[in-house]
């Protein structure tokens, strides 16, 4: 039996370039769901800020008015 070089180099250049495109395809598969938990993530935290900034909103509003109720009362003779 013989053994044509040629023909097994170009079966173990095939077998190689097919490992390397898995690899890089997983690679980048894998890359593709970190980014998406990383933007879901995000997207978390900012809606998380963005309540937490309208509860302080809120909050500062409550004040003012307060403040223009008790400005805006009539006061008393002698006050």
């Amino acid at each position: 039996m013989e053994i044509n070089v040629d023909t097994v180099l170009s079966g173990a250049t095939l077998l190689g370039l097919a490992a390397l495109f898995w690899r890089m395809t997983r690679d980048l598969r894998d890359a593709s769901e970190r980014h998406s938990q990383d933007m879901r993530d995000m997207s978390e935290r900012h809606s998380r800020d963005m309540r937490e900034l309208a509860g302080r909103v809120s909050r500062l509003e409550g004040l003012l008015e307060g403040l223009l109720h008790r400005n805006s009362a009539p006061k008393a003779p002698g006050e």
